[in-house]
């Protein structure tokens, strides 16, 4: 909703600024420097990036539009997960979770929260995180770090995409300018 708002915001600032110094708004509109632009970017894009970045910009795309975050529900429903797992492991040991993190989504446990098991990263991430408490007699530090290096590993992957766009945005100006004088 935002992204749709800002659009309108930013080709309403420029429609309105240009026309209230008596520029003609119709000049703006030039198809063939619009083809420049987007078929360059288009193809810098394709150029500059690794055929999986180009499918994870295409597959978050429509994010853009719809993407929603993380709300108080969601946050409760961890808490509320994550309680009873920690109250599991002290009742009945950590052996007891094996099967609940072998396969969560025929899990008692996980079936009650919708919105942990519609998140396939936050699973995954749980899930592996507890399997090694469950295979392992890891000192609490050791896990601590490993979680960790796991996330920074995952959050790389998750900007690469931002990166790939970052990449032409940065041309865009230059790429702008092309477009004008051949336009």
């Amino acid at each position: 909703m935002f992204a749709i708002i800002g659009f309108v915001v930013m080709f309403g600032s420029i429609i309105l600024g240009f026309s209230i110094e008596g520029g003609n708004p119709n000049v703006l509109i030039q198809p063939i420097e619009f083809l420049i632009i987007f078929g360059v970017t288009i193809g810098a894009f394709l150029v500059s990036n690794t055929p999986a970045v180009v499918g994870c910009v295409t597959k978050s795309l429509p994010k853009v539009f719809g993407a929603k975050s993380p709300g108080k529900k969601d946050f409760t429903e961890m808490l509320l997960l994550l309680y009873q797992i920690f109250s599991k492991i002290k009742r009945d040991g950590p052996l007891s979770l094996e099967a609940d993190v072998d396969d969560p989504h025929h899990s008692e446990l996980f079936k009650k929260y919708h919105s942990i098991l519609a998140n396939h990263h936050l699973v995954a991430f749980l899930c592996d995180n507890l399997k090694v408490i469950v295979s392992s007699n890891m000192a609490a530090h050791e896990l601590e770090s490993l979680a960790e290096a796991e996330i920074d590993t995952l959050h790389h992957e998750e900007l690469e995409a931002a990166h790939g766009i970052n990449r032409v945005a940065d041309a865009m100006p230059g790429l702008g300018l092309v477009a004008a004088v051949l336009g």
